[in-house]
């Protein structure tokens, strides 16, 4: 059985005298594809921003020390190559290393032809493709995803949610991954908890079999699974 690698206990978030999250509790088992779901402005980015230690929180939160971001905004640097926002977390290897890190992250993103554009020349597809692989080039043991795919048209959203599933299938990463689309939701993740009134108010394990191809949106369970958990965030 997978151990657990997050440990949440009475976290509560505060700003100013506004409370975005109150005794949160949450448990993630090593390996697990979590998808956070809930309504605009109930505390999902708060939630992963105090996991990331980039805010304030009351409580308790276990979690491995090595993590990888990605933001819900476009977070490439605009001065530099694919390659070089590639590295940027990779200053404290040799320079072979860090070359060859590049480059599987450049194969695995299918971005090799692209490697010395800059952000500007790159679709929004793209641009989230590679601030994937930046997140990845350091080995993290734990990858959080703040929305990523928001401001993508629906086409595209689709294609980038599978293509992660096959950079997931391979690499077996823990992800905590926040989103509003239910659809979305359902296809990514082994559990869905939704956020509701400054809590978790509901958990459900996602039934579909890995690996998950387009046809699953389409079956009866798929939708049911849709209903319930919309009736939980309204």
């Amino acid at each position: 059985m997978n151990s657990s690698i997050i440990k949440v206990e009475d976290v509560s978030v505060y700003y100013d005298n506004f409370c975005a999250l109150e005794d949160i509790e949450f448990k993630c088992q090593k390996g697990e594809f979590v998808v956070i779901v809930g309504k605009s402005g109930v505390g999902k980015s708060s939630f992963l921003n105090a996991l990331a230690y980039f805010i304030e929180y009351h409580g308790k939160i276990i979690r491995p020390q090595h993590i990888g971001y990605v933001f819900q905004n476009y977070s490439l640097f605009p001065w530099m190559t694919v390659s070089q926002n590639i590295g940027y977390g990779l200053e404290n290897i040799n320079k072979k290393n860090k070359q060859e890190r590049i480059n599987d992250m450049l194969h695995k993103i299918d971005m090799v032809e692209y490697k010395n554009r800059y952000p500007s020349q790159l679709s929004g597809g793209q641009i989230q493709r590679v601030a994937l692989a930046r997140a990845l080039a350091p080995d993290p043991d734990l990858l959080l995803m703040d929305e990523p795919y928001a401001s993508l048209d629906y086409h595209t959203r689709d294609k980038m949610q599978e293509w992660l599933l096959s950079v997931w299938q391979n690499s077996r990463k823990t992800i905590i991954f926040v989103t509003h689309y239910i659809d979305e939701a359902i296809f990514l993740a082994d559990r869905i908890l939704v956020l509701k009134n400054k809590a978790f108010i509901h958990e459900e394990i996602v039934p579909f079999n890995r690996p998950r191809n387009n046809e699953i949106r389409y079956l009866k369970e798929f939708i049911t699974l849709k209903h319930t958990i919309l009736n939980f965030m309204e």
